[in-house]
C-alpha cells in the first residue's frame, strides 16, 4: 500500500505541475496578445496625432492667409483717396468692357 500511496502522490504532483505549466503558457500567451494589442493601439494613436497635427497646421495656414488678405484689402483701401479709387474702378470697367 505504501508503494501505491507514494506512486499516487507522485502522479498527483506531476499532474499539478503539468497544470501549472499549462496555466503559465496560457498566461504567457495572454500577455503576448495584450502586448501586441497595446502596440497596435499606440501605433494607431501616433498616426492619428500626426494626421491631426498636419490638419491643424493646414487650418492655421489657411486662417493666416485669410487674415492677411483682409488686412491687405483694408490697407489698400485706407491708402487710396477717392479720386485714385475711382480711377482704378473706371480702368477695370474699361478693361472688362474692352474684352467683350
Amino acid at each position: 500500500n505504501r508503494f501505491f500511496d507514494v506512486a499516487y502522490h507522485e502522479c498527483r504532483t506531476t499532474k499539478i505541475h503539468g497544470n501549472a505549466l499549462g496555466l503559465g503558457n496560457w498566461r504567457s500567451e495572454g500577455r503576448t496578445r495584450i502586448t501586441a494589442e497595446v502596440a497596435e493601439l499606440e501605433a494607431r494613436a501616433l498616426a492619428e496625432i500626426a494626421a491631426s497635427r498636419a490638419r491643424v497646421g493646414d487650418e492655421l495656414r489657411a486662417e493666416i492667409a485669410r487674415y492677411a488678405a483682409i488686412a491687405t484689402a483694408d490697407a489698400v483701401r485706407a491708402s487710396l483717396d477717392n479720386q485714385t479709387q475711382q480711377e482704378l474702378v473706371d480702368s477695370f470697367i474699361a478693361k472688362v468692357g474692352a474684352s467683350r
